[in-house]
């Protein structure tokens, strides 16, 4: 395989763009999940989401929430495995 040279502002995009990889990964791994079931919005505020984008993730079965009458509750389980890339379901 042969080098190539790379203009400067080309590698520094590359440089940015892979520190900004690695902040994501940092903040990923560093999220704490409750040990207790969450609504929605604690949820969203994890994942750095919308509740609305949780709760159509819910209702697309990408992620698990079991029902208690008017109230989503997610097991950290199963929040767990969504965010691993595992089917809520």
């Amino acid at each position: 395989m042969e080098m190539v040279a790379l203009p400067q502002p080309v590698w520094e995009k590359i440089v940015a763009e892979l520190a900004a990889v690695r902040t994501l990964l940092e903040a990923r791994e560093a999220r704490t999940i409750p040990d207790r079931p969450m609504s929605p919005a604690e949820v969203a505020k994890i994942t750095g989401r919308s509740e609305k984008t949780v709760r159509r993730w819910i209702g697309r079965g990408k992620l698990r929430a079991k029902h208690e009458g008017r109230t989503m509750l997610v097991r950290p389980v199963d929040l767990q495995r969504f965010l691993d890339g595992g089917s809520g379901r």
